[in-house]
């Protein structure tokens, strides 16, 4: 008896069990073509497995021929089944259906990528993002005066001429060092160097490690920086322009415009130059001047969608026709100087003496919305993008998103959303 146990236990799979030794629950998935069968017993009961199989086999024959087998009363359920299916159905009358309601957003929220508009869902988004402040980040009690993104960080210049960087995706700060012995009036990213121009009549070149890579001197205060064709065109207090090659660092041009410089921007083959009295267009090819806009003192000029929005110190936002220099509008919307304007697609945002942020219709014209947020002057307006990666069912979908960061002259950086 012991020989025949040992010999079926060979045969049995290893199956580790935390009951006793004595009763065990064995579980065959295919065997002998006998399938999902379960059953417990004794190891001392155990027989031969061929024959327990087979009872097993022999049971589940008879159960199946059991219900083969018809009873009388089943008989006559068949008949009158059989009875009920010949005879003609009566017809029903359908009560009919009311729509149900779809909401046609969630629905459009859950379609596939590829079948989406894009182009209407990034209008939509542009005309209601930014509504809502996402953030304070208060570095201090110096002023900003100017903001710039660089790579996944923003770099900030303060009025005491320390030079403070912040992560895009935390907005906590990551460094901060002393640039300069003056205001920092202007930066701009060339490559991966970044230029800085101060009131302590100096150019600085940095890496984007924030280490000195390189210093040029200066002959006056440097307010504004413009990067075209590789040089560098760079507007002073003293009522000049300076062209810099990017490259070796050496002057290539130097104009004269006779009042003191304070922003420069680029449409096609044209520079437009704001001063203290007047507003100047120039060929930046061949250097010389296609005319004069007597409008006052305008500090900040953008390119929003073929036509030149500036921000001037009357309180008032002019624009103008970008290939003409006609003027085409002419907008009250502050209550003192405004300092910079900034182009986000169809919107067209402003900031000042007044501490509020407006948006504006760049093709209408009209205001959209109002931002309180800042506590002092705002100076500088900039506009970072980023990709979010949505999961969807089958493939993901990427957004862009759109964020603003304020400075202001209280110290404090503000992010919108």
């Amino acid at each position: 008896m012991s020989e025949t146990k040992n010999s079926v236990f060979s045969n049995l799979p290893a199956i580790q069990i935390n009951s006793s030794p004595l009763k065990r629950s064995l579980s065959f998935s295919s065997f002998d073509d006998v399938t999902y069968m379960n059953f417990t017993t004794k190891r001392s009961e155990i027989g031969p497995v061929q024959e327990v199989l087979k009872e097993k086999q022999k049971t589940r024959s008879r159960s199946h021929a059991v219900k083969r087998t018809t009873t009388p009363s089943s008989a006559n359920n068949n008949e009158n089944d059989n009875k009920t299916k010949t005879s003609p159905k009566e017809p029903r009358m359908e009560t009919p259906k009311t729509p149900k309601k779809i909401n046609t957003e969630t629905k459009a929220i859950w379609k596939p990528a590829y079948r989406r508009d894009l182009s209407n869902e990034k209008k939509k988004f542009q005309q209601k993002f930014a509504k809502r402040l996402f953030m304070k980040i208060e570095s201090g009690k110096v002023g900003i005066h100017t903001l710039l993104k660089v790579g996944q960080t923003i770099w900030g210049g303060f009025i005491d001429g320390t030079l403070a960087v912040w992560d895009i995706r935390t907005g906590l700060e990551i460094g901060r060092r002393q640039a300069h012995k003056g205001r920092i009036f202007s930066m701009l990213l060339v490559g991966d160097k970044v230029w800085t121009g101060s009131d302590d009549n100096k150019f600085r070149i940095w890496t984007l490690f924030v280490t000195l890579y390189k210093e040029v001197p200066n002959i006056f205060r440097a307010s504004c920086l413009m990067e075209y064709m590789n040089d560098i065109w760079c507007g002073y207090l003293d009522g000049c322009i300076r062209i810099t090659d990017s490259k070796c660092f050496k002057m290539k041009k130097e104009l004269t415009i006779g009042f003191s410089v304070r922003h420069l921007s680029k449409h096609k083959n044209q520079v437009w130059i704001c001063t203290d009295d007047n507003v100047i267009r120039l060929n930046a090819q061949t250097y010389e001047s296609i005319d004069t806009l007597n409008v006052g003192r305008v500090n900040c000029i953008v390119n929003a969608g073929g036509n030149m929005w500036g921000g001037s110190s009357d309180a008032t936002i002019r624009v103008w026709n970008g290939e003409t220099g006609e003027l085409i509008k002419e907008i009250k919307g502050h209550q003192g100087y405004v300092f910079s304007v900034l182009s986000v697609g169809d919107l067209v945002w402003t900031c000042g003496w007044d501490k509020i942020i407006k948006i504006w219709n760049s093709k209408t014209f009209e205001p959209v919305s109002e931002l309180e947020g800042n506590n002092d002057v705002i100076s500088s307006l900039i506009l970072v993008r980023n990709k979010l990666v949505i999961p969807r069912p089958g493939s993901n979908v990427i957004k862009e998103i759109y964020t603003i960061w304020s400075g202001a002259l209280d110290g404090v950086v503000c992010i919108w959303v």
